[in-house]
């Protein structure tokens, strides 16, 4: 591992660095948050604060991954910017910390979130890249971060209550799921089949309260894009884990439209929207 700086930080190591293609995930997770705690989606300067604020957490705490990783990436995943030159883990590490310093800046100047749970998001961002390859319980960790994000979204429009919480884990455990199966990626194993329980919980939540299916058809692009991220691994090829992560990953916006669709189909349908946007970024910068 080369620790120090090669070409330099180019944008496109930043981007990599920062898995962006992933960045629309966190803006409807935000907007989903938002819209649970009684927000309108006309309230268009809020929610694109909030979307900005967490769009800086998230590429800090990628970049804060990739730091904590560059031992086991210089065997497994040698091409990430890291390993491979580009880059010196210090420089990553002081351009992951500035991020998320500039991101608690942004939620706590311009979103009125409870401050409380942006420190939780904060802290279980620094937990999951501190401990994500050192202990199995990280999975939960990694969920709670987008747990703790509907949490900050909610309070931003000043909810709360059953639905909110209800909502964030179904989205903790879907993305629990989709952390279990991505850890096949580097070692190109299977994943086990018990995850697919975990990113059913969308779709549990969202029936619980007994809407009357008059949201049914959110459903049924959910159901139908997981049916369609499994045909992706089964088609095989040495990137077949990663191809299916990835369009797990993409599935963050759907499953944010599930879970806002009773309650709010217009911010849905935006959600929605994002899926193409997301597939199209995966394909300039990888996702995982």
């Amino acid at each position: 591992m080369n620790e120090a700086a090669g070409e330099g930080m180019t944008l496109r190591t930043q981007l990599i660095l920062g898995r962006i293609s992933n960045l629309p995930t966190v803006w409807t997770n935000c907007l989903a948050g938002w819209v649970l705690g009684g927000g309108e989606i006309s309230e268009v300067t809020v929610v694109v604060a909030l979307a900005a604020a967490a769009s800086l957490f998230y590429v800090g705490g990628m970049m804060l991954n990739d730091a904590c990783d560059a031992e086991f990436d210089s065997k497994h995943n040698p091409t990430r910017p890291i390993p491979s030159g580009q880059v010196s883990r210090q420089e990553v590490t002081i351009l992951g910390i500035g991020y998320l310093s500039a991101g608690l800046l942004v939620f706590l100047a311009t979103t009125g979130a409870s401050v409380w749970w942006i420190l939780g998001l904060l802290f279980s961002i620094l937990i999951y890249d501190l401990a994500h390859k050192k202990w199995e319980g990280s999975v939960w960790v990694m969920g709670a971060c987008r747990f703790f994000l509907y949490l900050v979204g909610a309070s931003a429009s000043g909810g709360g209550g059953e639905v909110v919480y209800l909502s964030a884990l179904g989205i903790l455990f879907y993305i629990a799921g989709v952390t279990l199966v991505a850890r096949g990626e580097s070692t190109g194993e299977n994943p086990p089949w018990w995850p697919w329980m975990l990113l059913l919980a969308p779709a549990v939540v969202w029936a619980l309260p007994g809407w009357g299916w008059k949201s049914a058809v959110f459903l049924l692009i959910f159901l139908g894009w997981l049916a369609a991220s499994l045909g992706r691994l089964r088609a095989g090829g040495e990137r077949r884990i990663g191809r299916f992560v990835s369009w797990l990953l993409a599935g963050i916006v759907l499953a944010d439209a599930l879970l806002i669709s009773p309650i709010n189909p217009a911010a849905a349908w935006i959600c929605v929207m994002f899926l193409p946007v997301t597939l199209l970024l995966q394909k300039k910068v990888p996702a995982t």
